[in-house]
């Protein structure tokens, strides 16, 4: 049902812990762009690690795409919040938000399509002090209108 949703053109936006979703859906990761490993995993006979996840990290963000409706105008920024490390990234996504933070993935947002639709996954999230901030607020907002078809801070189509 929800690749069919996506194959009509529906959005979505992806926040923080649904990367760990539907570990055993490889689809999923082509839809979303990423992969949170919940556990070990042997691939062609090496162990590749489980993520790892590091609570109350101030978090130095830089833009990668300024040109992007959901990041245009948007200047680089602090935020306390959890990072993710060693979490899967899809080559094909197109980068919106990175970290050089040490217990990060350096990709922490990015937007692609799947089928008919627009996918937009935003790492940053945990809690109250993401929710809070501005310039996360404006990200998810620019997120939503972006997925949905809009291409504007006005949301029109």
């Amino acid at each position: 049902a929800f690749v069919a949703l996506l194959e009509s053109g529906i959005g979505v936006v992806a926040l923080h812990h649904t990367l760990a979703a539907h570990q055993e859906w490889p689809e999923y990761k082509k839809i979303i762009g990423g992969k949170y490993r919940i556990a070990d995993r042997t691939v062609n006979g090496k162990t590749v690690p489980k993520s790892t996840f590091h609570h109350d990290q101030d978090i130095d963000v830089t833009v990668a795409d300024r040109e992007h409706p959901i990041t245009r105008g948007l200047s680089g920024f602090r935020i306390h919040d959890e990072t993710y490390h060693d979490f899967e990234v899809e080559p094909t996504v197109k980068v919106l938000l990175k970290t050089d933070h040490p217990r990060s993935t350096p990709q922490i947002a990015w937007a692609k399509t799947y089928a008919k639709s627009r996918v937009v996954y935003i790492q940053l999230g945990h809690d109250h002090h993401a929710y809070e901030h501005p310039t996360y607020r404006t990200i998810v907002a620019r997120a939503i209108r972006w997925a949905a078809g809009n291409d504007s801070e006005s949301g029109t189509r």
